[in-house]
């Protein structure tokens, strides 16, 4: 003779499946606020490249380095290769001057 269940039992017994949690429904895209204004890059950073600073800093070194590597010159250092990346133009030549 077989022996019914309770739910609660069936529920707990290793062959039945879990039960599933009820879907979620998707949250509506927040809308702005009036007065607003989203601003978005039309580029993202990581697809921008180095920054001028990034460059200045790199260039810096590579001057630290061919003077020898004598300290108390970062400052020299630092304008000679900010001269040399903001006289650039967007292509990477040097301008004028």
């Amino acid at each position: 003779m077989a022996v019914r269940k309770s739910k609660a039992e069936a529920a707990a017994s290793p062959l039945t499946a879990p039960a599933k949690p009820p879907a979620r429904k998707k949250a509506a895209p927040a809308t702005p606020k009036p007065g607003l204004v989203l601003v978005t890059a039309s580029v993202p950073a990581a697809l921008a490249g180095p920054s001028d600073e990034d460059l200045i800093r790199l260039r810096a070194y590579e001057l630290y380095e061919r003077d020898g590597a004598v300290n108390g010159c970062a400052i020299v250092h630092w304008l000679a290769a900010e001269a040399e990346i903001k006289g650039r133009d967007r292509t990477g030549v040097l301008g004028p001057g």
